[in-house]
């Protein structure tokens, strides 16, 4: 299953981004979780509460905290898409390795093309974390770093 968390405060945006993450996970018939959020403070104390999200759709100006300020507080793990009226913020978007930027009023293919590309890498992401300790590979290993896998070979390890 996968996990989202949508974070604006538009309700047409937010009835937009669920509508379509449903109609993408129905038909790739993959199980989807989604939670709403209308403030950047309800998904700080969700996620400071403990729960974990595969992706986080984010707007750029929030309430209390701006979904770039989120999106360097929260796991490495979580892929993020940016949904916002503001491009000035989309160099910014590289610091914290979002998947997508998209600009309000977003157009629904490219909407999709950005669930598609999150979905896609999510479970890519999944595919090779399980491969890699299905195998119990003894050559290599993945680490983890700035929201991207490295391999690691052991014959390459030094100290």
């Amino acid at each position: 299953m996968i996990r989202i968390a949508v974070c604006d405060d538009e309700n047409v945006i937010v009835n937009q981004i669920e509508h379509i993450i449903s109609e993408v996970c129905k038909r790739e018939s993959i199980p989807v979780n989604i939670d709403v959020f209308y403030s950047g403070r309800e998904l700080k104390r969700q996620v400071t509460s403990g729960t974990k999200y595969d992706i986080i759709f984010l707007d750029i100006q929030m309430s209390g905290i701006t979904g770039i300020e989120f999106a360097h507080n929260i796991s490495k793990r979580t892929l993020v898409i940016f949904t916002t009226a503001y491009t000035e913020y989309a160099l910014d978007s590289y610091e914290v390795d979002a998947i997508d930027y998209l600009i309000k009023p977003v157009d629904p293919e490219r909407f999709h093309k950005a669930v598609n590309k999150a979905i896609a890498y999510h479970s890519l992401l999944l595919k090779e974390e399980k491969e890699n300790i299905e195998a119990g590979n003894t050559e290599y290993f993945f680490v983890k770093s700035e929201r991207r896998y490295f391999k690691i070979n052991y014959k390459d390890i030094l100290f």
